[in-house]
């Protein structure tokens, strides 16, 4: 349970059985993205986001830092978690390896899709890139679930933010 300032902060997950005419309690997770999670052809669920928590602790030095599950150099990162409950729980997989990239303060709003192969393409806005431009875009791929990730490279186009979209033909529309 959360304290009244942790429940106003972070991201939640409402699960409908359904069809969306009722939903169950919010469940808070430790990243955000505005896509939220995708479904695989397992069955799984994947959630790419970037690192918050939501604690009031990082908001205000009044507040306990308490439960906080990141250490200070691993706040504000990417990471992919899991979920093979239809999300009531969440597992971490892996931290996108971005520090080298990009300045990580300037990325944002991720996504990911899986592709027939089993590969995940995971796109991730970058604003204000000098070497690619405003509002681009970085991709990565895995070929492992999402354990381990290429070198991340950016596309030619400017575009935010990115949304993946996987065709019948197994073909992706950015």
């Amino acid at each position: 349970h959360y304290t009244p300032e942790q429940n106003r902060a972070g991201a939640f997950i409402k699960i409908s059985q359904d069809y969306g005419k009722s939903w169950g309690e919010a469940i808070k997770t430790d990243i955000s993205a505005p896509h939220g999670p995708v479904k695989t052809v397992s069955g799984r669920l994947l959630y790419l986001g970037r690192e918050f928590p939501g604690l009031a602790s990082r908001y205000h030095a009044s507040f306990p830092e308490e439960n906080d599950p990141f250490s200070p150099e691993d706040r504000e990162r990417m990471y992919l978690y899991e979920s093979f409950d239809d999300g009531e729980t969440w597992q971490k997989i892996s931290k996108l390896p971005l520090d080298d990239t990009a300045d990580y303060h300037r990325l944002h709003e991720p996504t990911v899709v899986e592709l027939p192969s089993g590969e995940l393409i995971a796109a991730i806005r970058a604003e204000d890139e000098a070497s690619v431009g405003k509002f681009s875009i970085y991709f990565m791929s895995s070929t492992d679930g999402g354990n381990t990730w290429s070198c991340p490279w950016a596309f030619d186009r400017i575009g935010s933010p990115p949304h993946l979209l996987l065709r019948k033909d197994g073909s992706v529309v950015v």
